[in-house]
């Protein structure tokens, strides 16, 4: 929260009540972050570390987008939301309001049409502190739900894309090499579903090195797919080279080797030691 609402004791009171439950040491660890303030820049500086570390964050005004606090102080708040208010509250996963007439301003501003409200149990008798608790919780879980979902399409797209490209380069180096047309149609990235799921995978671990913290299970389902599934290893060591992860997958299989017991029967590339392989070791978590 942000030190100047913390002067109030029924924002601090607010805040107190939501703090209740389990909480991640660092930033690193967290799966959301919940922000609480808008005029405050240090929430705009977490929420930058937090999007670049790939971690979505949930918005509580408390009350600073409304009529009065946009226009005044005058001489200070268009310079504030040019350099970052409008930015803090367009990325955030959700915004969460706490009455009716505050949720309909900041629809308002169209700055972020993810707004919900959720009334303040500080102040109201229609909810009790763990109705608000839980209505909170549940709009954190959602929007950790969203972001790894589309997180998720987008890795797979870019997946299908790079597969894509791959087979269709190897098509015409093997035509340029033929006298003859191919008769039989060429496959496409659709058929290559063992491959697409590897490669998914890993793409998924390495968008976690940002955020240092690689869920061991991540690591658990490729050594799955690696064992359980018939896959084109040449295939995709040309693939994770055309998407410059050769490199990073090597060394993933190097810590897999000690930690998921991978043999080298069953790696696609050879596994090397390397400074990103201590960094992979470093983050994986339980």
């Amino acid at each position: 929260m942000s030190p100047r609402l913390k002067k109030y004791p029924f924002h601090e009171a607010y805040f107190d009540v939501l703090s209740q439950g389990y909480h991640a040491a660092s930033l690193a660890e967290a799966d959301v972050v919940h922000l609480f303030g808008t005029w405050d820049h240090h929430l705009e500086t977490i929420a930058r570390e937090a999007r670049s570390m790939g971690i979505p964050y949930v918005l509580t005004p408390m009350g600073g987008i409304s009529p009065w606090n946009m226009k005044k102080p005058t001489t200070r708040r268009p310079l504030q939301r040019l350099c970052y208010l409008r930015r803090l509250v367009r990325h955030a996963g959700a915004v969460i309001t706490t009455t009716p007439m505050e949720k309909a301003y900041v629809m308002k501003t169209k700055w972020n049409p993810r707004t919900v409200c959720i009334a303040n149990s500080i102040f109201s008798h229609h909810t009790s502190h763990e109705e608000m608790i839980a209505e909170n919780t549940e709009a954190q879980r959602d929007v950790l739900e969203k972001y790894e979902a589309d997180k998720a399409a987008s890795i797979a797209k870019e997946v299908v894309k790079v597969l894509s490209d791959e087979l269709t380069a190897e098509r015409i180096f093997l035509e340029e090499k033929s006298e003859e047309a191919p008769t039989a149609p060429q496959a496409t990235a659709d058929h290559y579903t063992a491959e697409q799921a590897i490669l998914r995978q890993i793409v998924q671990i390495h968008s976690r090195m940002p955020h240092r913290n690689i869920p061991h299970n991540y690591l658990d389902e490729l050594h799955r797919l690696l064992n359980e599934t018939d896959y084109d290893e040449d295939l995709l060591d040309a693939t994770l080279k055309r998407m410059k992860l050769l490199s990073f997958a090597r060394q993933l299989f190097e810590v897999m080797a000690q930690t998921t017991g991978l043999t080298e029967g069953f790696m696609p590339v050879e596994a090397k030691k390397g400074h990103t392989e201590k960094l992979i070791r470093e983050y994986v978590t339980p």
